[in-house]
């Protein structure tokens, strides 16, 4: 077997299948456990960031129940980001440019119709600006990030 131009020498390609030998593949069942791993760190990170802006008592003055609601949404549209935006597909090639600009564009839509779907169930206890939501809120629509807006709007329905 002779090499050509459009195809590689058989010594290469006998050391590329033999490298593939050596390193097998990942079971579904490590694949699961590791999307799991990756999941929860990101949950945590989350919470976290959550924690750091003040947490369930940045709130006060608004039903905490309100409060976890919100935050339990923002959680979901994070995830649903995440599998949308980075999820497996059946194609080796990412995905596409339109559907990740559709992403991008439509996340902070969602996240601010689900914001004021709350905001109108309760009268607003606070009388002053929130500053810090409203530069996070800037920020992210300027940044253009999907994620900084689902986290933004995590750390402002919590209060000003």
């Amino acid at each position: 077997m002779s090499s050509s131009p459009d195809q590689p020498s058989v010594v290469l390609r006998d050391r590329v299948l033999a490298a593939a030998r050596q390193q097998p593949s990942p079971t579904r069942l490590d694949r699961r456990r590791r999307v799991l791993v990756v999941y929860s760190l990101a949950g945590l990170a989350m919470l976290a960031i959550f924690q750091f802006a003040g947490g369930l008592a940045h709130g006060q003055g608004r039903p905490v129940e309100l409060t976890v609601a919100i935050a339990t949404g923002a959680a979901a549209l994070a995830l649903a980001v995440s599998v949308v935006a980075a999820g497996r597909r059946r194609s080796m090639l990412g995905h596409p440019t339109s559907q990740l600009a559709l992403v991008a564009l439509a996340t902070p839509v969602v996240a601010n119709v689900w914001l004021i779907t709350f905001a109108s169930s309760y009268a607003e206890p606070f009388e002053r600006i929130g500053w810090r939501c409203l530069g996070f809120d800037v920020g992210a629509r300027f940044h253009g990030a999907a994620g900084v807006d689902v986290v933004a709007s995590a750390i402002c329905c919590s209060g000003p």
